[in-house]
């Protein structure tokens, strides 16, 4: 994931919630590329042309294409049903 400071050259917008309740989707930070392989698995990244998709972090969440927390225990990632 490579995050973009324009909007417009951004894939998605997302907003960051602070309540994991009302998320779409958890998100786990992993360290390496190779083990972002399932929904919820993100890897950042520095350089775009390595990143399956950009975001933008997006202050309205009116405004964002969906949201996202990050949590600390990689089994719950995923969508929040």
């Amino acid at each position: 994931v490579y995050i973009e400071e324009d909007p417009r050259k951004a894939d998605f917008r997302v907003f960051e919630e602070e309540s994991e309740a009302f998320c779409d989707i958890k998100i786990f930070e992993v360290e390496s590329r190779v083990w972002a392989d399932r929904e919820g698995l993100w890897h950042f990244t520095d350089t775009k042309a390595f990143a399956d998709f950009s975001i933008y972090f997006e202050s309205k969440k009116g405004l964002a294409d969906f949201s996202v927390f990050f949590i600390d225990v990689e089994s719950f990632a995923g969508c929040n049903d």
